[in-house]
């Protein structure tokens, strides 16, 4: 495993928190190093999918067990579990925290990527509160908006961007 960065540090610490007891995942390159971390650590169930949508279901089937479940996956991911999440987060409302890999968000300059570019007008057409880490210090807001998604039973979005080089 490479050492891990600090934002993928204090988001594992944040899931710790949150007394996340899964993780179900489809890997990206913008939340690989918080699934090599987790990895490495071990305290948390990780569940690999092979389709994004996937991840919707079998955390649905952990929460409605009694398990307190996350979603990593990257954005393009979202657009291909549209209808996982019209269902299981807008009609059904489970309180999932939902991470979402920032593919293609820029810091400074224009985003050109197409799946960042329709990534956050996408949620909102869906009436899906999100939130952006981009530091470290944005990620210590994840244990309280999870605690305030189990509190109304509403899903909790997170988009997390690449690290900053």
């Amino acid at each position: 495993m490479s050492h891990p960065t600090p934002k993928a540090r204090k988001i594992v610490d944040e899931l710790y928190e949150s007394e996340i007891t899964h993780v179900v995942y489809l890997i990206g390159k913008t939340i690989r190093p918080i699934i090599d971390l987790l990895t490495e650590e071990g305290k948390i169930t990780l569940i690999p999918v092979c389709r994004e949508a996937d991840t919707f279901a079998v955390a649905a089937g952990l929460i409605t067990g009694g398990k307190r479940a996350a979603i990593l996956m990257q954005n393009t991911g979202v657009f291909e579990s549209g209808d996982s999440i019209r269902t299981l987060g807008l009609d059904v409302t489970l309180p999932w925290l939902l991470l979402v890999g920032y593919r293609g968000w820029l810091k400074d300059e224009p985003i050109q990527d197409s799946a960042a570019v329709l990534l956050e007008p996408t949620l909102e057409a869906w009436k899906l509160e999100h939130h952006t880490i981009v530091t470290v210090e944005d990620a210590d807001t994840i244990a309280t908006l999870y605690q305030e998604g189990l509190d109304t039973s509403k899903p909790v979005t997170v988009l997390v961007t690449p690290e900053i080089t």
